[in-house]
Protein backbone atom coordinates (compact mmCIF):
# COMPACT_ATOMS: atom_id res chain seq x y z
CA UNK A 1 0.00 0.00 0.00
CA UNK A 2 1.42 3.47 -1.17
CA UNK A 3 0.65 6.81 1.26
CA UNK A 4 0.38 4.40 4.34
CA UNK A 5 -1.84 6.17 6.85
CA UNK A 6 -1.00 4.78 10.24
CA UNK A 7 -4.08 6.43 12.38
CA UNK A 8 -7.23 8.31 12.02
CA UNK A 9 -8.02 11.94 13.49
CA UNK A 10 -10.06 10.05 16.95
CA UNK A 11 -11.06 14.24 17.77
CA UNK A 12 -12.37 15.28 14.48
CA UNK A 13 -16.08 15.35 14.51
CA UNK A 14 -16.33 13.02 11.71
CA UNK A 15 -16.66 9.88 12.73
CA UNK A 16 -14.08 7.19 12.68
CA UNK A 17 -15.96 4.53 10.55
CA UNK A 18 -16.32 7.27 7.34
CA UNK A 19 -13.06 8.66 7.71
CA UNK A 20 -12.15 4.77 7.55
CA UNK A 21 -14.29 4.47 4.91
CA UNK A 22 -13.27 7.47 3.33
CA UNK A 23 -9.40 6.46 2.86
CA UNK A 24 -10.53 2.87 1.41
CA UNK A 25 -12.55 5.02 -1.25
CA UNK A 26 -9.09 6.76 -1.79
CA UNK A 27 -6.99 3.54 -2.05
CA UNK A 28 -9.81 2.26 -4.83
CA UNK A 29 -10.39 5.80 -6.74
CA UNK A 30 -6.18 6.32 -6.90
CA UNK A 31 -5.59 2.94 -8.47
CA UNK A 32 -3.46 2.14 -5.55
CA UNK A 33 -6.27 -1.29 -4.72
CA UNK A 34 -7.30 -2.32 -8.76
CA UNK A 35 -10.15 -4.05 -9.00
CA UNK A 36 -9.68 -7.29 -7.78
CA UNK A 37 -7.43 -6.55 -5.43
CA UNK A 38 -7.78 -8.32 -1.95
CA UNK A 39 -8.01 -5.18 0.95
CA UNK A 40 -6.04 -5.97 4.24
CA UNK A 41 -8.06 -8.07 6.67
CA UNK A 42 -10.28 -6.41 9.48
CA UNK A 43 -7.05 -7.65 11.90
CA UNK A 44 -4.71 -5.78 10.05
CA UNK A 45 -6.54 -2.37 9.72
CA UNK A 46 -7.30 -2.86 13.28
CA UNK A 47 -3.53 -2.51 13.93
CA UNK A 48 -2.55 0.04 11.60
CA UNK A 49 -5.46 2.44 12.39
CA UNK A 50 -5.70 1.68 16.33
CA UNK A 51 -10.13 1.11 15.86
CA UNK A 52 -12.18 -1.57 16.87
CA UNK A 53 -13.21 -4.23 14.56
CA UNK A 54 -16.69 -2.90 14.80
CA UNK A 55 -15.54 0.70 13.22
CA UNK A 56 -13.85 -1.33 10.61
CA UNK A 57 -17.32 -3.84 9.85
CA UNK A 58 -18.89 -0.61 9.35
CA UNK A 59 -16.75 1.38 7.46
CA UNK A 60 -16.63 -2.30 4.51
CA UNK A 61 -20.16 -2.95 5.06
CA UNK A 62 -21.07 0.48 3.55
CA UNK A 63 -18.72 -0.13 0.35
CA UNK A 64 -20.22 -3.62 -0.17
CA UNK A 65 -23.55 -2.52 0.17
CA UNK A 66 -22.64 0.44 -2.34
CA UNK A 67 -20.83 -2.28 -4.64
CA UNK A 68 -17.19 -0.78 -3.85
CA UNK A 69 -15.83 -3.62 -2.19
CA UNK A 70 -16.90 -7.74 -2.40
CA UNK A 71 -16.43 -9.96 0.75
CA UNK A 72 -16.01 -13.75 -1.10
CA UNK A 73 -16.50 -16.34 1.83
CA UNK A 74 -13.34 -18.30 3.19
CA UNK A 75 -10.84 -15.68 1.03
CA UNK A 76 -11.35 -12.07 2.61
CA UNK A 77 -12.48 -8.75 0.93
CA UNK A 78 -11.69 -7.54 -2.51
CA UNK A 79 -12.29 -4.04 -4.50
CA UNK A 80 -15.14 -4.68 -7.20
CA UNK A 81 -14.75 -5.15 -10.63
CA UNK A 82 -15.90 -2.89 -12.90
CA UNK A 83 -19.60 -1.90 -12.67
CA UNK A 84 -21.48 -0.08 -15.34
CA UNK A 85 -24.51 1.31 -14.41
CA UNK A 86 -26.97 1.85 -17.45
CA UNK A 87 -29.91 3.97 -18.14
CA UNK A 88 -31.97 2.56 -20.32
CA UNK A 89 -34.70 5.09 -20.76
CA UNK A 90 -32.13 7.29 -22.97
CA UNK A 91 -30.21 6.79 -26.10
CA UNK A 92 -26.84 6.60 -25.19
CA UNK A 93 -23.39 4.74 -26.69
CA UNK A 94 -21.12 2.71 -24.84
CA UNK A 95 -18.49 5.42 -25.01
CA UNK A 96 -20.92 7.76 -23.79
CA UNK A 97 -21.99 5.06 -20.75
CA UNK A 98 -17.91 4.81 -19.62
CA UNK A 99 -17.13 8.08 -19.69
CA UNK A 100 -19.98 9.56 -17.46
CA UNK A 101 -18.56 6.52 -15.12
CA UNK A 102 -15.23 8.09 -15.12
CA UNK A 103 -14.10 5.61 -17.34
CA UNK A 104 -11.50 5.71 -20.83
CA UNK A 105 -13.57 3.93 -23.48
CA UNK A 106 -11.12 1.38 -25.84
CA UNK A 107 -12.40 -1.02 -28.51
CA UNK A 108 -10.89 -3.90 -29.96
CA UNK A 109 -12.33 -4.67 -33.66
CA UNK A 110 -12.67 -7.76 -34.64
CA UNK A 111 -14.52 -7.58 -37.67
CA UNK A 112 -15.39 -4.52 -40.39
CA UNK A 113 -16.58 -5.61 -43.47
CA UNK A 114 -19.62 -6.17 -46.02
CA UNK A 115 -21.84 -8.63 -45.31
CA UNK A 116 -25.45 -9.82 -46.74
CA UNK A 117 -28.43 -8.47 -44.30
CA UNK A 118 -29.72 -11.99 -42.78
CA UNK A 119 -33.65 -11.65 -41.76
CA UNK A 120 -33.13 -9.96 -38.82
CA UNK A 121 -30.84 -7.21 -39.78
CA UNK A 122 -33.18 -6.68 -42.84
CA UNK A 123 -36.05 -5.96 -41.15
CA UNK A 124 -34.84 -4.29 -38.39
CA UNK A 125 -32.80 -2.17 -41.05
CA UNK A 126 -35.85 -1.89 -43.91
CA UNK A 127 -33.92 -3.20 -46.59
CA UNK A 128 -34.07 -6.28 -48.57
CA UNK A 129 -32.57 -9.67 -47.06
CA UNK A 130 -29.35 -10.32 -48.58
CA UNK A 131 -28.96 -6.32 -49.61
CA UNK A 132 -25.37 -5.17 -48.49
CA UNK A 133 -25.04 -4.38 -44.91
CA UNK A 134 -22.16 -3.07 -42.73
CA UNK A 135 -20.64 -5.03 -40.02
CA UNK A 136 -18.95 -3.41 -37.14
CA UNK A 137 -18.09 -6.05 -34.56
CA UNK A 138 -15.97 -5.19 -31.20
CA UNK A 139 -14.60 -5.96 -27.96
CA UNK A 140 -15.76 -2.87 -25.81
CA UNK A 141 -13.75 -2.14 -22.76
CA UNK A 142 -13.86 0.59 -20.18
CA UNK A 143 -10.43 1.07 -18.53
CA UNK A 144 -8.81 -1.58 -20.41
CA UNK A 145 -11.37 -3.91 -18.49
CA UNK A 146 -13.34 -6.21 -21.14
CA UNK A 147 -17.02 -5.37 -20.83
CA UNK A 148 -18.96 -6.11 -23.77
CA UNK A 149 -19.44 -7.88 -27.46
CA UNK A 150 -21.12 -5.36 -29.65
CA UNK A 151 -22.07 -6.59 -33.36
CA UNK A 152 -23.39 -3.16 -35.53
CA UNK A 153 -24.88 -3.59 -38.57
CA UNK A 154 -25.50 -0.80 -40.89
CA UNK A 155 -26.93 -0.34 -43.87
CA UNK A 156 -24.43 -0.24 -46.71
CA UNK A 157 -26.43 2.09 -49.33
CA UNK A 158 -25.99 4.96 -47.23
CA UNK A 159 -23.42 4.50 -45.12
CA UNK A 160 -20.99 2.76 -47.32
CA UNK A 161 -18.34 5.79 -46.83
CA UNK A 162 -18.16 4.71 -43.49
CA UNK A 163 -15.99 1.66 -44.19
CA UNK A 164 -13.15 3.98 -45.23
CA UNK A 165 -12.89 5.34 -42.13
CA UNK A 166 -10.18 4.58 -39.60
CA UNK A 167 -12.78 3.91 -36.15
CA UNK A 168 -9.69 2.89 -33.40
CA UNK A 169 -11.71 3.47 -30.07
CA UNK A 170 -13.77 6.17 -31.31
CA UNK A 171 -17.22 6.50 -30.56
CA UNK A 172 -19.79 5.33 -33.65
CA UNK A 173 -22.39 7.58 -32.88
CA UNK A 174 -19.98 10.73 -32.84
CA UNK A 175 -18.51 9.88 -36.24
CA UNK A 176 -22.07 9.19 -37.78
CA UNK A 177 -22.71 12.64 -36.50
CA UNK A 178 -19.51 14.25 -37.49
CA UNK A 179 -19.19 12.59 -41.11
CA UNK A 180 -22.71 11.96 -42.06
CA UNK A 181 -24.42 14.52 -39.92
CA UNK A 182 -26.77 11.77 -38.24
CA UNK A 183 -27.40 10.87 -34.53
CA UNK A 184 -29.52 9.13 -32.57
CA UNK A 185 -33.10 10.47 -31.94
CA UNK A 186 -34.49 6.93 -29.90
CA UNK A 187 -34.22 3.42 -29.95
CA UNK A 188 -36.01 0.30 -29.24
CA UNK A 189 -34.48 -2.42 -27.22
CA UNK A 190 -35.00 -5.65 -25.85
CA UNK A 191 -32.97 -7.11 -23.49
CA UNK A 192 -32.23 -10.94 -22.40
CA UNK A 193 -30.69 -12.60 -19.40
CA UNK A 194 -28.58 -15.74 -21.25
CA UNK A 195 -26.22 -17.89 -20.18
CA UNK A 196 -22.61 -16.70 -22.60
CA UNK A 197 -22.30 -18.82 -25.39
CA UNK A 198 -18.95 -20.63 -25.67
CA UNK A 199 -17.68 -18.18 -28.80
CA UNK A 200 -18.73 -14.95 -27.01
CA UNK A 201 -17.58 -16.08 -23.31
CA UNK A 202 -13.73 -16.39 -24.91
CA UNK A 203 -14.04 -13.18 -26.63
CA UNK A 204 -15.17 -11.75 -22.86
CA UNK A 205 -12.58 -13.78 -20.44
CA UNK A 206 -15.57 -15.35 -18.92
CA UNK A 207 -16.33 -19.09 -18.40
CA UNK A 208 -19.70 -20.43 -20.66
CA UNK A 209 -22.57 -20.47 -19.23
CA UNK A 210 -21.78 -17.60 -16.91
CA UNK A 211 -24.68 -14.09 -17.11
CA UNK A 212 -24.93 -11.94 -19.54
CA UNK A 213 -27.31 -9.45 -20.75
CA UNK A 214 -28.10 -9.84 -24.60
CA UNK A 215 -29.17 -6.43 -25.81
CA UNK A 216 -31.12 -6.22 -29.79
CA UNK A 217 -31.02 -2.41 -30.28
CA UNK A 218 -32.61 -0.61 -33.42
CA UNK A 219 -31.44 2.96 -33.06
CA UNK A 220 -33.66 5.66 -35.02
CA UNK A 221 -31.55 9.11 -36.67
CA UNK A 222 -33.26 12.26 -36.38
CA UNK A 223 -35.16 11.37 -39.51
CA UNK A 224 -37.12 8.18 -37.93
CA UNK A 225 -35.08 6.28 -40.09
CA UNK A 226 -33.10 2.96 -38.99
CA UNK A 227 -30.01 4.22 -37.96
CA UNK A 228 -27.77 1.09 -36.89
CA UNK A 229 -29.04 -2.14 -35.41
CA UNK A 230 -26.91 -4.03 -32.44
CA UNK A 231 -26.82 -7.19 -31.32
CA UNK A 232 -24.54 -6.91 -27.95
CA UNK A 233 -23.40 -9.29 -24.99
CA UNK A 234 -22.83 -7.35 -21.73
CA UNK A 235 -20.84 -9.11 -19.54
CA UNK A 236 -23.63 -9.59 -16.10
CA UNK A 237 -20.72 -8.98 -13.32
CA UNK A 238 -19.80 -5.65 -14.64
CA UNK A 239 -23.39 -4.07 -15.91
CA UNK A 240 -26.30 -2.79 -13.78
CA UNK A 241 -29.73 -1.83 -15.86
CA UNK A 242 -31.67 0.85 -14.51
CA UNK A 243 -34.94 1.30 -15.95
CA UNK A 244 -37.30 4.50 -15.53
CA UNK A 245 -40.90 4.28 -16.22
CA UNK A 246 -43.14 7.02 -16.68
CA UNK A 247 -46.54 6.96 -15.47
CA UNK A 248 -49.41 8.58 -16.73
CA UNK A 249 -51.83 8.83 -14.08
CA UNK A 250 -55.04 8.76 -16.19
CA UNK A 251 -54.42 5.28 -17.00
CA UNK A 252 -52.17 3.92 -13.48
CA UNK A 253 -53.64 0.58 -11.99
CA UNK A 254 -51.75 -1.67 -9.55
Amino acid sequence: MSDRIDKLDSKSPIPLYFQLKSFIEEQINSGVWEPGTQIPSELELSEQFQISRTTIRQAIGDLVNERKLERIQGKGTFVSEISIEKQIERVSGFSQDMRMRGLVPTSDILNFEVVPANPQVAKALKIDEGDDAILLKRIRKGNNKRIALEVVYMDHGKYKDFLSIDIGNDSLYELLAKKFAVWPKYSQQVIESIKCPPAEAELLGIEIGDPVFFFHTIAFDQYDQPLEYTEGYYRGDRYILHLTNVINPNTQSK
